[in-house]
């Protein structure tokens, strides 16, 4: 009997976790906007590239880099929208982090930011 509740518990994390999970890259690809197949979703990179971390920041890189690759040979996601990769380097600093981040969001106009490696970064 306990096995079964137990078993029913991880169904419904499961459930709630993959369900939060399409919603937010939903939310982060610009699915509101009802945007046509033809528009890229553009993911910023932000890690440290170089200043000390950047063997850390290269892995996160390309984990993020085949992730997105594997989903474009899949045919893109939400009605054949391609992910363009565009990368920022922090330098391992906290107020370079700041300034990529800033970039990406105002030059670049990304749709999401996939980064994070340390926490010292604002």
């Amino acid at each position: 009997m306990e096995w079964q509740q137990a078993e029913l518990l991880f169904k419904r994390r499961r459930a709630v976790l993959l369900g939060s999970a399409g919603l937010a890259l939903g939310a982060a690809a610009g699915w509101p906007r009802f945007a046509s197949a033809a528009e890229t979703i553009k993911v910023g990179v932000l890690q440290p590239f170089s200043g000390g971390l950047e063997a850390l920041g290269e892995q996160g890189g390309q984990a993020t880099r085949l992730a997105l690759d594997e989903a474009n040979e899949a045919g893109g996601v939400l009605g054949g929208r391609m992910f363009e990769i565009i990368r920022a380097d922090t330098k391992t600093d906290p107020k370079t982090a700041v300034e990529r981040t800033n970039e990406l969001i105002r030059r670049y106009k990304v749709n999401a930011i996939i980064g994070r490696c340390y926490q010292r970064r604002a």
